[in-house]
């Protein structure tokens, strides 16, 4: 059995064959296998009309919420290669970062956002720019519009300014 994969259902990142993501979604969901993708619409203009396509946000990958059952289902789909991994561990994704996901490709209108302001001390996540998804702890105040963030990643403590309409307030 391969680590990272149990009885559960959880979210999983799986390699997929570029630009087939949108077809791999529709043979799992044909198998009753919950998958997604994060699509942007494109808006290209030609003379005389205007063309909209959805594409991928992330070419070649597609996340598929599966149990152990499914593990084989998932890669006897035609176009996908694999599960992604490190090592030998299959890393499952939480769900809040695919709400995260889903909030920026704008699948979601209202994240889990508290009305309370946030504080000094309170847990919070970056939900826009190229931070998004970190968490950090809210260390101090910048004026009415930025604050100080220590992010604690990889055994690295990162104090960074970041703009405080950026930031959501999380409950643990």
């Amino acid at each position: 059995m391969v680590k990272g994969i149990d009885r559960d259902e959880r979210w999983f990142a799986i390699r997929t064959r570029t630009k087939s993501e949108k077809w791999v979604i529709r043979q799992l969901q044909n198998k009753n296998i919950e998958a997604w993708v994060p699509l942007k619409t494109e808006v290209k203009k030609y003379p005389g009309r205007v063309r909209k396509t959805e594409k991928p946000m992330i070419y070649g990958y597609v996340f598929v919420r599966v149990s152990h059952q499914d593990y084989i289902h998932v890669l006897q789909t035609e176009n996908v290669y694999d599960f992604v991994r490190f090592e030998n561990t299959i890393p499952s994704i939480p769900d809040s970062q695919i709400e995260l996901l889903k909030y920026v490709a704008g699948e979601i209108e209202n994240p889990l956002i508290t009305e309370e302001p946030i504080q000094k001390g309170d847990k919070v996540e970056v939900i826009s720019g190229d931070l998004t998804g970190l968490r950090g702890d809210l260390v101090e105040f910048k004026g009415k519009k930025r604050v100080v963030v220590r992010l604690d990643n990889v055994g690295l403590s990162l104090l960074l300014e970041v703009p405080k309409d950026r930031l959501i307030r999380v409950l643990d």
